[in-house]
């Protein structure tokens, strides 16, 4: 092999290791954003309660459906 062909390999690896690096820089993004979401998510559950109960028929019924709709079940189990 000779420097030409190295340079080439180098200048290939070089630019595998930078796209990893930049998909490993995303991933770690989405990571940092769920985080966020599910201790929001976690924040609004604990007041829901007290939300539930101070809420008219009507909101009581939008409160049920936003928590149940996302649900699902297969073989009466739920999967997500």
């Amino acid at each position: 092999m000779g420097p030409a062909e190295l340079n080439g390999d180098l200048e290939r690896l070089v630019a595998e290791l930078e796209e990893v690096d930049a998909l490993l820089s995303a991933q770690t993004e989405s990571e940092k954003e769920m985080l966020t979401y599910v201790l929001t998510f976690s924040e609004l559950f604990k007041s829901a309660s007290a939300l539930y109960e101070d809420a008219t028929d009507v909101e009581k019924r939008q409160l049920a459906h936003l928590v149940f709709s996302e649900l699902k079940l297969v073989d009466g189990i739920i999967v997500s």
